[in-house]
């Protein structure tokens, strides 16, 4: 059905039942997000959001009052009053059209043409066995087409798996992202392995991702 909601995408209105209050509310919702994506939908009469669906998995829910341990946190629950999210004025959850455009937009930087590191590059992968964040630098040259190119053979480091690559000239390894970047940035084992602000920003956030990804066990792919 056609909604009066200020945005162009959502086009459909879902109704739900609150399961705090019992009160029946409709809310505006865009029919992609609700096919493909993650919706919140906030209850007309108590303001308690509730997730409608999740196609994308991005929430996960765990009582933590159902853990073994927890004895302490429950005698703190019973003491003191928990505020909610709205009370403390925290904002409601993003909008599965604002995920889905923020991946958007990381997919078009991701294919921005980028002035590569002539100190080199380097290889990230989660050592699922140690438990750690392997980090490994490689040499290069940059080319006159600005292409990183083998410095013994000339060779052009081809990403498609067909470049034999060499022994790493230096190796390290952390737990967390802040740990593997101080060793990589602040340590003299790091000296002369990077010289662009922009590789030492990519370097940051691939840590990052791998250390979310090796504390979820999910898979870990540098980009």
């Amino acid at each position: 059905a056609e909604t009066s909601s200020s945005s162009p995408r959502r086009t459909s209105r879902v109704q739900f039942t609150c399961n705090k209050c019992g009160g029946v509310s409709e809310r505006p919702a865009s029919p992609e997000a609700l096919a493909k994506g993650t919706v919140f939908v906030q209850c007309q009469h108590c303001d308690v959001w509730h997730k409608l669906v999740d196609n994308m998995n991005l929430v996960h829910e765990y009582d933590l009052r159902e853990e073994e341990g927890s004895t302490a946190g429950a005698a703190a629950e019973e003491e003191t009053e928990v505020e909610t999210a709205e009370e403390a004025g925290v904002v409601g959850p993003s909008l599965p059209e604002e995920v889905a455009t923020a991946a958007a937009i990381d997919g078009t930087l991701s294919r921005r043409q980028l002035e590569l590191d002539p100190a080199g590059y380097f290889l990230i992968k989660v050592d699922w066995a140690q438990r750690r964040i392997v980090c490994e630098h490689y040499a290069n040259t940059i080319d006159d087409a600005g292409r990183a190119c083998d410095p013994e053979t000339g060779e052009v480091i081809a990403c498609d798996g067909t470049y034999a690559t060499p022994s790493p000239t230096v190796v390290f390894s952390g737990r967390t992202a802040k740990e593997l970047s101080v060793a990589v940035l602040e340590t003299e084992f790091g000296q002369g392995k990077i010289t662009s602000l922009v590789h030492a920003n990519y370097l940051g956030r691939e840590f990052q991702k791998a250390e979310g990804a090796l504390s979820s066990g999910t898979p870990y792919t540098q980009d």
